[in-house]
């Protein structure tokens, strides 16, 4: 069973360095954020995010719950009564049984 990855929006190329949004209703930007991991830095959770524009950056808690609110983040993260719930990214493994000679 695959788990959610909580896509919300997708960008869309239109033509040459032009993106727009898949569903364009209340979309503040033409811009969108996939949340790829997390990792500690100085006991503070750092989100690491790809760009639709293929940027790769990290930022804060305080920002990717303010750019989940606004819907700018359109993967890989959802908000769930106040916090951020990232998707599980491993890949889980099938345990193959033996096959026993006869």
């Amino acid at each position: 069973m695959t788990k959610p990855f909580f896509t919300t929006n997708m960008m869309n190329k239109v033509h040459i360095n032009s993106l727009t949004p898949i569903v364009e209703n209340d979309c503040l930007a033409n811009l969108f954020y996939i949340v790829i991991g997390t990792r500690k830095v100085k006991q503070e959770i750092m989100y690491e995010v790809i760009s639709s524009r293929y940027e790769r950056t990290t930022f804060g808690l305080e920002k990717v719950k303010a750019l989940l609110e606004m819907g700018i983040i359109s993967g890989g993260a959802k908000l769930e009564n106040g916090e951020v719930v990232v998707a599980p990214l491993e890949k889980s493994t099938a345990v193959v049984g033996e096959v026993k000679a006869e």
